[in-house]
């Protein structure tokens, strides 16, 4: 059995009387099918689809009975104890809970016995126990009711006039998904007297679950306009959707896929939306994916549940024009206005990787590693440590981004295929997601073959690089560079972690590290920074570390 929009479940009881006068029965004729909801949809492309939920009735107790010996004409009374009522429960997944009936199937709710035709009319109102048994003779012999465990979702202990097809009762009605059953009982009392014949007495009732319907509203909002866009630049959009005539176990959101000029799609949020400095959208609430499945938080059953879900987006092309935040278009005069007194934070187009930078006795530094890796996007949740050997291919691929680089021509070089020579003629990088040294942030180190772009390479070159792998129109330091910021260790915010030699990362002095300078003297690099991370010192050193070492690079404005 299907029902369209709504959800219910029937299951029948029998009253009766036997017994060694007379007796009267509940008994539940169960049909145990589970019926599902079939959730209202609209044949539009991004309309969400809502899950089909059900509803489930289990009987613990099929009869409700009671055996009563009439000895008097005034009555006597009888009812149901916890072993001869009828016992089940109701669990739902649906949204907006459920609402539990009993219903007549006849418009006098009487009780007919099976041999002799005789009846015993429905108590008209409720009434208690005590009531039922020694009231008014007229108004309660040869009279039944039932007890439901709870009336319109109150505990209930008075006997109700039994439901007929023109009014029905009303048990419970709850407002959210149950997967354990709540519990119900439901018994009878009748007093009878000695004019009634012997026998039993019978009608049949229906329980009946049917899920709570919920009106609904889902908007998806472009969210552009902000960082740049002008709010015309974003396509695919899904269409918002609506119903006031549904029940479902969840919604499940269209699976369409935004677009918009130079972002990337990257959710939607369920709560208040910010934007960083870069344009970059961050959610303060539930960030959702296309076609997840979605829920409302306490969804009403009276009043339109409206979810406004607002797009995503981080910056996919940094720098197509001159640009405040971008590392490529910020001058050293720039920096002595705004990074002064604090960390300015600055993005990469060639990556997008982000660093802070500082003006510092006389120079705007990065305060932060390089962590350039050739042109593919680092991801901010990758966790993923790789080695890197730079071939003839992915160092092109530095140069075809020149116009963002401080490169001006192409170098190719020699390539240890197996990455275990002596480290001079191969350019080698080490990037990491997750350095546990500096608070579980990425981190990189870079021989001279690699920091210099290929321009530096085997064991007896010597001389200043020209060119690096800084942004364009950032550089290594010189020694006079490297030397004017040793006493600002603060500011500079120079970390541990180590070096690498050979390819292979050293982490056996993680509390030091090392920073190169350009210049370089045969087989070594002439200068260098070491800073030690226990005393929180930098210092100059001279022709100590060998170039095929991997140390960290920070470069400054030009």
């Amino acid at each position: 059995m299907v029902i369209q929009i709504k959800n219910y479940i029937n299951k029948f009881k029998l009253i009766r009387i036997t017994g060694i006068a007379t007796s009267v029965a509940f008994l539940l004729l169960v049909f145990l099918s589970v019926f599902p909801i079939i959730g209202y949809q609209e044949q539009a492309e991004a309309t969400p689809i809502t899950s089909t939920s059900t509803i489930t009735i289990t009987s613990a107790s099929s009869i409700a009975s009671v055996d009563i010996a009439p000895i008097s004409s005034t009555g006597t009374f009888a009812s149901s104890d916890s072993n001869s009522s009828v016992a089940f429960g109701v669990s739902t997944d649906n949204l907006t809970g459920y609402q539990l009936s009993i219903i007549g199937n006849d418009a006098t709710g009487e009780l007919t016995n099976t041999s002799h035709g005789d009846t015993i009319a429905s108590i008209s109102s409720p009434v208690d126990a005590t009531t039922f048994a020694t009231g008014d003779t007229e108004t309660y012999v040869n009279k039944w009711g039932i007890l439901p465990s709870k009336l319109n979702s109150t505990a209930n202990t008075d006997f109700l006039a039994a439901p007929t097809t023109n009014t029905n009762i009303i048990i419970d009605i709850t407002s959210s998904p149950n997967t354990i059953a709540n519990n119900y009982t439901i018994g009878l009392g009748a007093r009878v007297d000695y004019t009634k014949p012997v026998g039993t007495y019978t009608n049949t009732y229906v329980l009946q679950a049917v899920g709570n319907q919920i009106s609904y509203e889902i908007n998806y909002l472009d969210n552009s306009g902000i960082g740049g866009a002008t709010g015309t630049d974003v396509s695919n959009l899904p269409a918002s959707e609506g119903s006031s005539s549904i029940a479902a176990a969840y919604f499940t959101l269209s699976d369409i896929t935004p677009t918009r000029t130079d972002y990337t799609f990257n959710g939607w949020c369920l709560g208040i939306v910010s934007h960083t400095d870069l344009g970059n959208s961050t959610c303060n609430g539930t960030v959702y994916s296309a076609g997840q499945n979605f829920n409302f938080t306490n969804p009403s059953a009276t009043n339109v549940n409206i979810a406004n879900l607002y797009a995503m987006w981080n910056v996919k092309y940094y720098c197509t024009s001159s640009d405040a935040n971008c590392m490529q278009y910020y001058t050293k005069s720039t920096c002595s206005q705004k990074a002064s007194s604090s960390d300015v934070t600055l993005i990469d187009s060639r990556d997008g990787n982000t660093y802070t930078v500082r003006y510092i006795n006389g120079n705007c530094w990065m305060t932060s590693n390089l962590l350039f890796q050739g042109t593919t996007l680092q991801s901010s949740t990758s966790n993923v440590t790789t080695t890197r050997y730079i071939n003839g291919s992915s160092v092109k691929a530095y140069y075809s981004l020149a116009t963002d680089a401080s490169i001006s021509s192409t170098h190719c070089y020699g390539v240890d295929a197996n990455g275990t020579g002596n480290g001079y003629t191969y350019a080698c990088s080490y990037y990491t997601a997750s350095d546990s040294n500096i608070g579980n942030k990425p981190n990189a180190w870079y021989n001279f073959a690699a920091a210099s772009a290929g321009t530096v390479t085997g064991p007896t070159n010597s001389g200043t690089a020209s060119e690096d792998i800084c942004p364009k129109n950032w550089k290594m330091p010189n020694k006079a560079q490297l030397s004017s910021v040793t006493s600002y260790a603060s500011i500079f915010k120079p970390v541990g972690g180590g070096r690498y030699m050979n390819g292979n990362l050293l982490f056996n002095s993680p509390s030091s590290s090392y920073y190169y300078s350009n210049e370089t003297s045969s087989d070594r690099v002439n200068w260098y920074m070491y800073y030690v991370a226990d005393s929180e010192t930098l210092a100059i050193n001279n022709g100590t570390v060998s170039r095929y070492q991997g140390t960290y690079i920070r470069c400054l404005a030009q």
